[in-house]
């Protein structure tokens, strides 16, 4: 069990984090999603001081910020509050390079927190300026849509001389 584990543990550390920051999901838009991503956001903050490359715990710290500036706008009705949250959390997820292990991972949080900014600015009152975070967002996925499609052309350009017995 996970409680029998060293507590010390970075590994241990980071997965806690993810248990309290996966409870989040289950309680969305109320006081104890807040407590469970502070809860989440700790546990990841101690997983760091024993490990600070640890990646995994970076990019789960930026899912934190993603749901606190959810928390913000939803709960706490505080939209304003949230643009800041997730602007930093947008800077400092484009300083980190993160390992091909977890780049996707951090690409989809990167369309995530856009959607997010753009609904805090959206309900914080500038509705023509939220349209550059959701065209921000668009544009990732449009990029990856584009990525998709000449990746399967490829694979079907290999595949087809094999098909026909080429």
């Amino acid at each position: 069990m996970l409680a029998d584990l060293p507590p010390t543990d970075a590994a241990v550390l980071e997965e806690r984090g993810w248990i309290a920051a996966g409870r989040w999901t289950l309680q969305p838009d109320t006081a104890t999603s807040a407590v469970q991503t502070k809860r989440g956001c700790a546990e990841f903050d101690k997983a760091l001081s024993g490990d600070p490359a640890r990646q995994g715990a970076m990019l789960s710290q930026l899912i934190c910020a993603k749901n606190q500036g959810d928390d913000l706008i939803w709960t706490d009705v505080k939209p304003a509050d949230a643009i800041l949250v997730l602007r930093q959390a947008l800077t400092q997820l484009h300083m980190t390079r993160f390992s091909p292990a977890i780049a996707r991972d951090a690409a989809l949080l990167k369309v995530h927190l856009l959607g997010r900014l753009g609904d805090a600015v959206c309900y914080a009152g500038d509705r023509p300026a939220a349209l550059g975070p959701y065209r921000a967002q668009e544009a990732v996925v449009r990029a990856w849509l584009i990525a998709i499609d000449r990746h399967q052309a490829r694979q079907s350009a290999i595949a087809a001389p094999l098909a026909s017995g080429a």
